[in-house]
């Protein structure tokens, strides 16, 4: 999946958290009678249910935004001839077999 399009989704499901949060508190505003504390508190585990979510997404995307930058500083490098993964390995100098001398 693109980057792009990830961070588009991310946005979208930040989007919609938000949304609920807003629904959310607006219907405790309307929550009354017998059976309105467990709606408000039902409302309330919505509410930071929503919220851990949002935080949750703004660190994945956070997380792909470092990544993506990473990558973008290495590719750098690799531009700058400091990185260059495609380089033959220098040849060491070669040099003279030295005689053996055995002791008979």
């Amino acid at each position: 999946m693109e980057r792009e399009s990830i961070l588009c989704w991310i946005e979208r499901l930040k989007s919609n958290a938000q949304a609920l949060i807003g629904d959310c508190r607006s219907l405790k505003s309307h929550a009354c009678g017998e059976n309105g504390q467990i709606v408000d508190a039902l409302l309330d585990a919505l509410v930071m249910d929503s919220e851990k979510h949002q935080r949750f997404l703004l660190a994945v995307e956070t997380a792909i935004e470092n990544i993506m930058m990473s990558r973008l500083n290495e590719g750098a490098k690799i531009g700058q001839g400091t990185i260059d993964y495609f380089e033959k390995p220098k040849k060491q100098a070669e040099r003279p077999l030295k005689s053996v001398e055995t002791n008979r």
